[in-house]
């Protein structure tokens, strides 16, 4: 179909553009409070999320001793959540979510 010439290159991205949750860390403050594989982020204290690397920022840079308010999308529902980040690798804070990893085709 595309001739001899062509190629598809595959690419994965945590950062852009998800803010899809694909799991919870078992006994992370996010699964204490109950946030699930599948809820979009949609914000972190009132702070629109853009992408994942907009959330990690946020996570990162929050004092773990203030509860921050985590806002996600579920079946078209918003749901608020109260949480303290634990400290995690690297001296900064956590709260225990995962991307969903997204694959897009580029045929050239």
């Amino acid at each position: 179909m595309f001739g001899h010439n062509s190629f598809s290159i595959v690419s994965f991205s945590t950062g852009m553009p998800t803010t899809t949750i694909l799991k919870t860390t078992e006994g992370s403050p996010a699964e204490k409070v109950g946030i699930k594989s599948g809820d979009v982020v949609v914000s972190i204290n009132n702070k629109r999320t853009k992408n994942w690397d907009s959330i990690v920022s946020t996570i990162n840079n929050s004092n773990p001793d203030k509860e921050m308010k985590v806002t996600v999308l579920r079946n078209g529902e918003r749901f608020n959540y109260f949480l303290k980040p634990e400290i995690g690798d690297y001296n900064r804070a956590i709260i225990g979510i995962e991307p969903v990893l997204r694959r897009s085709f580029l045929h050239l």
